[in-house]
């Protein structure tokens, strides 16, 4: 799982805030290579939140406008993940089922 340290939250809703972290922690924990350290900091600008991820030799920042709802965070994160092609890719494999007549 990858290493997320979250360095400062500036925004003013408590309950937002937390959920901002845990979100973020979330949609990190889908990067690869899996022990990637990440440092985070999030920035009241107002009317939106930015949220700037950083590890070594780069720096993104994502927005997040006001109100934010449930998931928008973990959305947006992960979306810079695939952009980035740092994402995690899950591989599903599909079950062949047979119909009853090929029995």
């Amino acid at each position: 799982m990858a290493r997320v340290a979250i360095l400062r939250n500036e925004v003013p809703d408590a309950e937002m805030a937390g959920r901002f972290e845990r979100e973020i922690a979330d949609a990190l924990a889908h990067a690869s290579p899996p022990d990637m350290p990440f440092t985070c900091a999030i920035l009241d600008e107002g009317l939106h939140a930015e949220i700037e991820i950083q590890l070594p030799g780069w720096t993104e920042r994502l927005v997040i406008p006001y109100p934010a709802a449930a998931g928008d965070v973990r959305r947006a994160v992960r979306r810079l993940l695939q952009d980035l092609g740092l994402e995690e890719v899950e591989t599903f494999h599909l079950l062949e089922r047979r119909a009853a007549t090929d029995r």
